[in-house]
């Protein structure tokens, strides 16, 4: 049960993130991209064939950390997907140095969809606190609060944030994103 719930997340994800996980690809240097290319290369001839990049996975499971393995089936797809990407099909499909360069760093530069969402609730809190925090000295005057009285109402938030960032962590960690940031989002319309 455990394999099929990580399984269903590896391929839900963006290709892209698999491609960069997968590979360790960090800054996409040439240097970067020249050794990920010559590990799966491992006949250098030059081009990485489907039973190279197959046999590289396999490795990668035996030498990295046994819960980061693949199944056989994700293997394959990731593979599959591979090839396709790098518009490699058939029996005897394979990539070549300039191929895998070029198709990974246009993969780099493409924004992971999912960013989107986030961005837009980001923004949204952004902007309920940038309407409040204007307002706030015309609220300090009418309230006849003090200086200090206004400096505790504006720290509040940023120290309850402080507080919950570290719990939403490890909540995050178990429930998943998505159900952590529907309530803190919740939460914070509550709070305005």
């Amino acid at each position: 049960r455990h394999l099929v719930a990580a399984e269903t997340k590896f391929l839900d994800s963006p290709f892209q993130a698999r491609v960069f996980d997968v590979f360790k690809l960090l800054n996409f240097s040439k240097s970067e991209l020249t050794t990920v290319f010559e590990r799966l290369d491992a006949n250098g001839n030059g081009i990485v064939e489907r039973d190279e990049l197959d046999a590289y996975l396999r490795e990668a499971c035996e030498r990295d950390d046994q819960e980061a393995c693949m199944t056989e089936r994700e293997r394959d797809a990731f593979c599959d997907e591979f090839m396709r990407r790098f518009k490699a099909d058939g029996p005897h499909a394979s990539v070549t140095r300039e191929q895998f360069d070029k198709v990974i760093l246009e993969m780099a530069h493409t924004v992971d969809p999912r960013v989107w969402p986030i961005t837009a609730s980001m923004v949204l809190t952004g902007t309920a606190i940038g309407v409040i925090i204007p307002v706030m000295p015309l609220f300090v005057k009418e309230l006849g609060l003090s200086s200090s009285d206004f400096g505790m109402v504006v720290s509040a938030f940023a120290f309850s944030k402080l507080i919950g960032n570290i719990p939403c962590a490890f909540l995050a960690d178990k429930h998943g994103r998505k159900p952590v940031m529907a309530v803190g989002m919740g939460l914070i319309s509550l709070g305005m």
